[in-house]
């Protein structure tokens, strides 16, 4: 086993396990829910959180046939642009300052690759 850390991550065999379960066919899922016609605000969320999680603390995982992260940001930017979705919050500022953190993290993990 080729450990370099204490840390859960800090393993080929912990390092295999999330490439395993972070297949294409994963992210291939998260790609729909962010891409899909029948992508709700909320499952876009959802999904980008998922994704700038995973870039973060596990870019290896990041699928190779396309940048997840651009996707993710894109569709965060169209559910800022929807204002009927927004009104229906009663603090739609609070919600929009929180997309803007998430599209800032999917941002930060760009950089760092």
């Amino acid at each position: 086993m080729g450990a370099w850390g204490y840390n859960a991550a800090d393993s080929d065999s912990g390092l295999d396990w999330i490439s395993d379960v972070t297949d294409i066919t994963f992210w291939d899922k998260v790609k729909d829910a962010l891409q899909g016609e029948d992508s709700r605000p909320s499952i876009v969320r959802a999904a980008a959180l998922l994704t700038a999680t995973l870039a973060k603390g596990f870019r290896c995982s990041l699928p190779m046939e396309y940048d997840i992260r651009e996707i993710a940001i894109s569709a965060l930017n169209k559910v800022l642009d929807d204002k009927d979705w927004l009104a229906g919050w009663d603090n739609p500022q609070a919600v929009k300052a929180s997309i803007r953190k998430d599209i800032a993290l999917l941002e930060e993990s760009k950089v760092r690759t």
